[in-house]
């Protein structure tokens, strides 16, 4: 989900996380401020990138370490291996009925 950057009537400006096609609501006086693009940003999105790598030491005879998401899940797959827990959204969403609440 990405972060977008808000202005509401109110002079209220800020920034939060929320769906095209599902109204923010300005924490100041609950009313439906618009987007806005400040120049050079855009929206926020997860990299593949795992900055300082994670090191797996229970899928070969030597540890080995990942520097992206793509390449664990390529040497996942190359071994006939998968995630024992992974996220799933529902359908057309990224939320899960599962999911009660991220901390």
């Amino acid at each position: 989900m990405p972060m977008y950057d808000f202005k509401c009537a109110c002079g209220w400006e800020g920034e939060g996380f929320t769906h095209r096609g599902q109204p923010y609501r300005c924490p100041q006086c609950s009313g439906s401020p618009e987007i806005i693009f400040k120049a050079g940003s855009t929206p926020s999105v997860i990299g593949d990138d795992i900055p300082g790598g994670m090191t797996i030491e229970n899928i070969s005879k030597t540890p080995l370490t990942f520097y992206s998401k793509s390449e664990y899940r390529r040497a996942l797959k190359e071994r006939g291996l998968m995630n024992k827990v992974e996220h799933v959204g529902s359908q057309g969403s990224d939320k899960s009925p599962h999911t009660s609440r991220w901390v």
